[in-house]
């Protein structure tokens, strides 16, 4: 039994062990990575922002019934919405 439980305890010391090296932080990748996303996300702007000077009519969000619609990107000069479906539960 004591034989068992030494194994069983090494066991999980070397597993725990072989998972950090997974996570190691790369700094660089991630500086990089966010680079790119603040990059996407200020293509998605000016995507929105022109989109809305050409339609003068439309605004980035609306209100229907209990849900909030708020325009996140355009695809193929179409506006993709974020919408909650919920919100009315929600609040009460």
């Amino acid at each position: 039994m004591r034989v068992f439980l030494s194994v069983f305890i090494l066991l999980c010391a070397v597993v725990s062990n072989a998972q950090d090296f997974e996570y190691q932080i790369n700094a660089s990748q991630l500086i990089e990575l966010k680079k790119e996303l603040v990059e996407k996300r200020k293509e998605k702007e000016l995507r929105i922002k022109k989109y809305l000077e050409n339609n003068p009519v439309l605004k980035r969000s609306k209100v229907e019934g209990a849900n909030e619609m708020s325009i996140v990107d355009i695809l193929d000069g179409k506006p993709v919405y974020y919408t909650t479906h919920n919100d009315g539960s929600a609040r009460s």
